[in-house]
């Protein structure tokens, strides 16, 4: 999976991944009518903590559901604050 915009934090996105990846077992042939359905907002806002719920992921078979799994981050992403934002500007600027 790829990454989810932030708003406020000292990242501009966080990357994403499911929860839990399991296996389900689907009749033969019927791998063609596996549809699935992602809920993620376009933009989360920061704090971010490791691990924490961001949206979901949902598989069905025809019109039943066989499978969900929570979408969590990868990473932690911090608030950003005036101090932060100005130790960043300072090391982009001074280099050794």
């Amino acid at each position: 999976m790829s990454g989810v915009k932030v708003k406020n934090g000292t990242a501009k996105t966080v990357l994403i991944r499911p929860e839990i990846l399991s296996e389900i077992t689907i009749p033969i042939g019927c791998s063609s009518d596996i549809k699935y359905e992602v809920i993620l907002p376009e933009c989360v806002e920061a704090p971010i903590c490791k691990n924490q719920k961001i949206g979901e992921i949902s598989y069905y078979l025809y019109d039943d559901e066989v499978y969900q799994t929570d979408i969590i981050a990868s990473d932690s992403v911090e608030k950003m604050t005036f101090f932060k934002a100005l130790l960043i500007l300072l090391k982009s600027t001074i280099s050794f």
